[in-house]
């Protein structure tokens, strides 16, 4: 603890609840499971966040553009929107990021709310999730760094506001309805 020029320290120590009957290599696995899984959903939370705020900017300046720039507009919107949806509506492997984020969300809420090692189907979840979001950050960032830093300098030249993935997107209201 510090306030001010003081510092106080203690050693703490955690013990399981003696109520839990399971080995410390359970508790280890799930503790390396959930790590990996909050990585992944913290990341993938952020570019979720980024992409909705770059695609509402981007409708927001569709109506002030024409020609050439509105047509890297309307490219850098479908590039995008192929980010965030799958193409179909299914599971793995071709999860958009919209969907990923919620299976992850689900497998973290699976691993970190029982007392027990993840299960072999949670294992292999896991696994697909995680390496399917590092593809879709890959993805993500070469958009970001390659078509949305092009395509600023050429907002900037007919005097449009640049685009910023520090803007919060727009809410959905009815979001809270929907679970």
């Amino acid at each position: 603890l510090r306030i001010g020029a003081h510092h106080w320290e203690a050693a703490l120590a955690v013990t399981a609840d003696p109520r839990i009957k399971i080995v410390p290599e359970d508790f280890s696995a799930q503790f390396e499971f959930a790590q990996r899984l909050a990585a992944a959903l913290d990341g993938s939370t952020g570019a979720l966040l980024e992409a909705q705020s770059i695609r509402a900017q981007l409708k927001d300046l569709t109506a002030h553009a024409s020609g050439s720039l509105a047509g890297r507009i309307q490219s850098l919107d479908l590039h995008i929107a192929a980010l965030l949806e799958s193409a179909e509506e299914s599971a793995a492997p071709n999860r958009g990021l919209e969907h990923l984020n919620g299976d992850l969300t689900t497998l973290y809420r699976q691993v970190t709310d029982v007392d027990a090692a993840p299960t072999t189907a949670q294992a292999v979840e896991t696994a697909l999730a995680v390496k399917e979001w590092q593809g879709l950050e890959d993805r993500w960032q070469r958009l970001r760094d390659d078509e949305v830093a092009g395509l600023n300098p050429e907002l900037g030249k007919v005097r449009l506001p640049r685009l910023r993935s520090s803007v919060e997107p727009p809410r959905n209201l009815d979001f809270a309805d929907e679970e």
